[in-house]
């Protein structure tokens, strides 16, 4: 047998082993390394996938949705900057790497558009909640004069026109350009032939948000989830639309460039805007089509940081589209309540409206306008008109109301309220001879009086509030004939006039009742008022025609998901009003027959409303002269409301919608309902004068009309007070008393 003996392996053998180890892990480590560069982010929405795409030396990125391409960016990268008076020198560029790590795809660059200055971008996509969210740092590298800015842009596959996709951005734009005023941002003069560029200031959004919903199934919404609204004195009161570079700029701009190949969305830092932006005044009449530019400074070491997501949806319907947009949006921004005391507000506001009241030569009525501002001359309008702005009658109901309480005054409220109801019933209603009449002559005075009309609007919502008074007398043993006998002139006079569609005219001429403007947009102003004859009269004509005119309204637009020709002096645009006063149309008719229907078409336009409130708040300026501000400075302004399309005014108008939003909580379970009575109750008084915070207003009670929080932010055009701003608030808190009582005080409650 053969002894086999053991031998010792040579050293370069077993050195040669453990370095063969060594490199096959680092071999192994460098393999899971370049595995996970361009591995795309999958489960956006269920079925969306972000992909990075190889581009040369670089990457760029690509959406796709089923397996089809519907975005793409060859350049992620996108930097402009300002020299001077000179165009933008434009500089685009792809990743130059990009990592896959979980649910994270981190690309970065390098780009030096300029000799001395570089620009260092990192961006970190990433899926959070659904939606596709870029986390972006851009550092700069050197100094240079005049500025820049960045964009988070991403363009379609396929070619659109305007007209091609709706647009959704609150209180701005719904849908396509039809009943925006030609000149308005997202008009028909941002989009010449179906194409150019629309890119809108976040301080302008009640929600930083932009939706896109293409007639071919495409659904895109991009939104900033944490939106900083700070900005520079000069931006912040800037009269003129002059180019402005400075590191304090914390706001963006969101939109759109629509071109013949492409259909671009984009997001820039700051908040460039064009190609339409508007000037000083808040209201929809200084439109100006040129850009306003925001640029930060080139400075060695300044950083940019901001936050854009993307949401991928798939709503077979716009008004579903952008409800869901929304929600979205109002989730993720989650507004604060400015909680008030209501009780103390409302006495406030009482008793201030009472001392408006102007008693002469036995009339009664509160004159249309007053001076706001404490120390300033006391001017008052001498006319007093129903509806719209003027409210006689609505203030007349709640003074009434107050006549049943046990304060020293409540009898002489009675007594005022009683006056002004019989002073507007000796106006001859068919046809209507004017909207009010003139304190010192008693002859009929019109609501505008350069248009030299009357306005359905104007008689319906003084006389549905008439007829709910004297609802309130009867229940307390007391008649009022000759007041039911004035409404039902009006409405008798009126009802010939239905057209068989449905639809009522806006305007007419007074004394002859000469129809002036025959549009029948606005006749959702009809409705409360005919269902309330019904119900006092018995006869079911009024209702019949009430529905008539709420269908038409419904199949005209309001389908659609908009709502057009709220208010009387800026006829058949698409604003806020228009959508609130459509909801207690609906619910008046839900509550008058039952049917579902109007139920579901009083939720369809109180989810419209909603997108008009601003749901972030936009500070004021910390260099600000807080005694010239009318927005002062530390009041938190969510809770505010758009106003209309082609400007952007703000104002308090929904405070009268809080008891519906209340009612659609109660009726729905929808939780979000009661979030939203919730801001409409206390974030509306943020800015009203009660003891002991009088901010430079007459007293409490007090306050004025409108603001505006893009430029001139903080700033009216002018400081006046109308009965609508104290009305709106009190019907709100005492329609809700009204509607629930332990709902008020659960809403009343911190």
């Amino acid at each position: 047998m053969i002894e086999l003996k053991s031998q010792k392996r040579p050293v370069f053998v077993k050195y040669f082993s453990i370095y063969f180890i060594a490199i096959f892990v680092l071999l192994a480590l460098i393999s899971a390394s370049c595995s996970n560069e361009g591995r795309p982010l999958k489960g956006i929405a269920g079925k969306t996938t972000l992909i990075p795409v190889k581009n040369g030396k670089g990457w760029g990125l690509k959406i796709e949705q089923k397996g089809k391409v519907v975005f793409s960016q060859i350049n992620p990268v996108y930097i402009a900057l300002y020299m001077d008076s000179l165009p933008d020198l434009i500089s685009e560029t792809s990743y130059n790497s990009i990592k896959t790590s979980g649910k994270m795809i981190t690309g970065s660059a390098s780009i030096s558009p300029v000799k001395g200055v570089r620009f260092e971008v990192t961006d970190n996509w990433q899926l959070l909640d659904s939606a596709l969210v870029c986390n972006r740092q851009v550092v700069v590298k050197g100094n240079d004069k005049g500025g820049f800015l960045t964009s988070i842009r991403f363009m379609t596959a396929s070619s659109y026109q305007r007209k091609q996709a709706d647009i959704f951005v609150p209180g701005m734009v719904y849908g396509g350009t039809d009943n925006l005023t030609e000149g308005s941002i997202g008009g028909k003069k941002n989009f010449p032939n179906g194409y150019g560029n629309a890119f809108i200031r976040e301080d302008r959004m009640p929600a930083p948000l932009f939706g896109l919903f293409f007639n071919d199934g495409l659904r895109i919404t991009m939104l900033n989830p944490k939106p900083d609204g700070r900005t520079s004195l000069a931006d912040a009161r800037g009269n003129t639309i002059k180019t402005l570079v400075d590191s304090s700029f914390h706001f963006g701009s969101i939109g759109v460039s629509i071109r013949p190949d492409t259909f671009l969305l984009g997001y820039n830092y700051p908040g460039s805007e064009g190609d339409i932006t508007y000037a000083r005044h808040p209201d929809p009449v200084r439109q100006k089509n040129q850009w306003r530019r925001r640029y930060h400074p080139v400075s060695d070491g300044f950083v940019q940081n901001y936050t854009v997501a993307f949401r991928f949806s798939g709503e077979t319907s716009f008004p579903e589209f952008y409800h869901k947009s929304w929600l979205w949006a109002w989730n993720i921004l989650k507004p604060k309540v400015n909680h008030q005391d209501i009780p103390l507000v409302e006495r406030s506001m009482i008793d201030m409206l009472a001392d408006q009241v102007t008693e002469k030569d036995g009339r009664s009525g509160i004159p249309t306008w007053e001076i706001a501002k404490a120390n300033e001359p006391f001017l008052p309008d001498r006319k007093a008109i129903m509806g719209f702005v003027g409210k006689n009658i609505e203030a007349a109901y709640l003074l009434l109301l107050d006549g049943e309480s046990d304060t020293p005054l409540s009898k002489e409220h009675r007594r005022k309220a009683l006056n002004i109801i019989n002073s507007f019933i000796k106006l001859k209603m068919s046809p209507p001879v004017g909207e009010g009449f003139y304190l010192d002559t008693g002859l009929p005075a019109l609501a505008l009086p350069r248009d030299k009309k009357v306005y359905l609007r104007s008689f319906c919502e003084d006389m549905k509030t008439l007829l709910r008074t004297i609802e309130y007398e009867k229940q307390h043993g007391r008649e009022h004939s000759d007041w039911l006998v004035w409404v039902k002139s009006f409405a008798d006079w009126l009802l010939p006039q239905q057209r068989p569609d449905g639809g009522f005219p806006r305007s007419w001429e007074p004394v002859t009742g000469e129809v002036i403007d025959s549009s029948e947009l606005s006749s959702y102003n009809a409705v409360p008022m005919l269902v309330r004859l019904t119900g006092l009269t018995g006869n079911p004509v009024y209702l019949k025609a009430a529905e008539s005119a709420a269908e038409y309204c419904w199949n005209q637009y309001m389908a659609k998901g908009y709502f057009v020709g709220g208010t009387i002096d800026n006829p058949n645009v698409i604003d806020k009003e228009a959508g609130t006063l459509s909801v207690e149309a609906y619910l008046s008719l839900y509550k008058a027959t039952g049917s579902k229907v109007w139920l579901d078409r009083a939720i369809a336009a109180a989810n419209y409303a909603e997108t008009w409130i601003y749901i972030w708040d936009i500070p004021m300026v910390d260099s600000e002269n807080n005694t010239e501000l009318e927005w002062k400075k530390g009041v938190p302004t969510t809770g505010v409301q758009g106003i209309s399309t082609g400007g952007s005014g703000v104002d308090e108008w929904m405070a009268y919608d809080t008891d519906e939003y209340a009612f659609l909580y109660k009726t729905t379970g929808e939780r979000h309902f009661f979030d939203v009575a919730k801001i409409l109750l206390h974030n509306t008084k943020s800015m009203m004068a009660i003891p002991g915070r009088l901010y430079d207003l007459r007293g409490p009670g007090w306050q004025q009309e409108h603001w505006s929080l893009a430029p001139v932010r903080g700033f009216g055009s002018y400081r006046i007070w109308l009965p609508w701003v104290t009305t709106c608030q009190l019907r709100g808190i005492e329609d809700l008393k009204q509607l629930d009582a332990k709902l008020y005080e659960e809403l009343c409650r911190e």
